[in-house]
């Protein structure tokens, strides 16, 4: 088999520059023919076809000029945004391109193969770029609508965010005035206990004034009720008053016992006042 050089379409594709199964399908088209079962004369070198991967290498200018224009999206950014990419030629137009034939042209059956390949491969790309196309308008769409759920949920946040800072506020300005409430209701309430324990205070002062006085008052008549009974044991009969002044005495001492008692409407010093009028 001989060596040709492969296109630099098909060497990146293959990734290398030995034949291969799609090299094999330009075998025919870059081989040298022969006739009669014999080669060219060797003093003739078969030329070997460079292709630079740009179908306007084989088409005259005036034809490309009146190509029809196909309008393609390069897939950058969003529609209205990408720049439209003419298509110069269809996989139609360039399988049923006809040449304009020169003297030592190239071989018809080579170009009409080499044709029929690159219209096979373009038809592919031009399909495949088209699904590209149809995924990047729904990608597309799926992120305008991506966006738009975002921008509602971003509003629905900031909402929700406002709402809480609000009630948060509130809820601080009442525990405030509630905590303030409490302070005043503990303030009266202090208050009122410590006069009622300074009441007490002094009621507990005046009962045991009264006590004492009371005990010396009862100390007091004890003596006196001792000394005059003494006297009646050692002469009864000298005083003819004793029987008189033991009846008196013993009305006394219950008529003392009697109002030494404070009443359930009478204080201490109420009952200190009479025990002093009667006692005067």
């Amino acid at each position: 088999m001989p060596r040709f050089a492969l296109p630099r379409s098909a060497q990146r594709r293959c990734g290398t520059t030995e034949p291969n199964a799609y090299t094999r399908r330009l075998h025919h088209a870059f081989t040298p023919r022969t006739h009669r079962g014999r080669r060219h004369p060797p003093a003739r070198k078969a030329q070997t076809l460079k292709f630079s991967g740009r179908l306007a290498d084989f088409l005259p200018r005036e034809d490309i000029s009146c190509a029809p224009q196909h309008d393609l999206y390069d897939g950058l950014g969003p529609p209205e945004n990408r720049r439209s990419v003419a298509m110069r030629m269809t996989p139609l137009d360039v399988q049923g391109h006809q040449f304009a034939r020169r003297l030592r042209g190239y071989d018809p059956d080579e170009v009409d193969a080499f044709l029929r390949i690159v219209s096979e491969d373009y038809e592919a790309l031009v399909l495949e770029s088209a699904g590209q196309n149809d995924c990047i308008r729904r990608l597309e769409t799926r992120i305008a609508e991506l966006s738009a759920q975002e921008d509602l949920l971003k509003e629905t946040l900031l909402s929700a965010q406002a709402m809480t800072e609000e009630l948060r506020g509130s809820t601080e300005r009442e525990a405030e005035l509630r905590l303030a409430e409490v302070e005043v209701r503990a303030e009266k309430i202090l208050d009122a206990s410590h006069r009622r324990a300074a009441g007490l205070a002094q009621d507990i002062r005046e009962m045991r004034a009264l006590r004492v006085r009371l005990a010396e008052s009862f100390r007091s008549a004890a003596e006196t009720h001792l000394s005059l009974l003494e006297t009646l044991e050692t002469d009864p009969e000298k005083d003819p008053l004793a029987d008189g002044l033991v009846e008196g005495t013993v009305a006394y001492l219950k008529r003392k016992t009697r109002h030494s008692k404070p009443g359930p409407n009478e204080d201490s010093s109420c009952l200190i006042a009479r025990e002093e009028s009667e006692t005067g």
